[in-house]
């Protein structure tokens, strides 16, 4: 482990570059706490392509962990009601807490999930013809649930 002004100490020619004792522990930079967030599943990435009706409706979450983290990216071809929200694991039926929501075409972010349990997005077709809405992401989330009128249908998403 070298810091950066003991590299251009050793460069110089100066103590570190050899002769002299390397510096302590103590004298190299500060470890910052909480910095790196080691985390508990593989990371996975998914890339799904929903095709929805007019006025039509669907559901999109990921299985994650207190902490667990994800990038995301999503498209629409036409106007999108969105609520980008979770359900916290063991919170009555029907209870959601939002941490976005909205109308447009697109949006991007990093998420950090609150709680344990699904978090992801809701997405209503707001034209009179049929759009396609494109997700993409990566991150540290267990698998997958889509949600339709017609049912739920679980993702098993391998490791990248």
């Amino acid at each position: 482990l070298t810091s950066q002004p003991q590299a251009n100490d050793r460069e110089a020619g100066g103590p570190a570059a050899g002769g002299e004792a390397a510096a302590s522990p103590e004298s190299l930079e500060p470890v910052r706490p909480g910095a790196n967030n080691l985390q508990k599943v593989p990371l996975k990435q998914d890339t799904r392509v929903f095709e929805l009706g007019p006025r039509e409706g669907i559901e999109y979450k990921y299985r994650m962990e207190k902490g667990a983290s994800m990038v995301y990216s999503w498209t629409s071809t036409g106007r999108v009601n969105f609520d980008f929200h979770g359900e916290p694991r063991g919170a009555p039926q029907g209870y959601a807490e939002s941490y976005q929501m909205g109308e447009g075409q697109s949006a991007s972010g990093s998420f950090f999930a609150p709680t344990p349990g699904i978090h992801g997005w809701f997405w209503e077709n707001l034209t009179n013809n049929p759009i396609t809405v494109k997700l993409t992401s990566t991150g540290f989330y267990e698998g997958a649930i889509e949600f339709t009128a017609k049912g739920q249908t679980p993702h098993d998403l391998p490791a990248r």
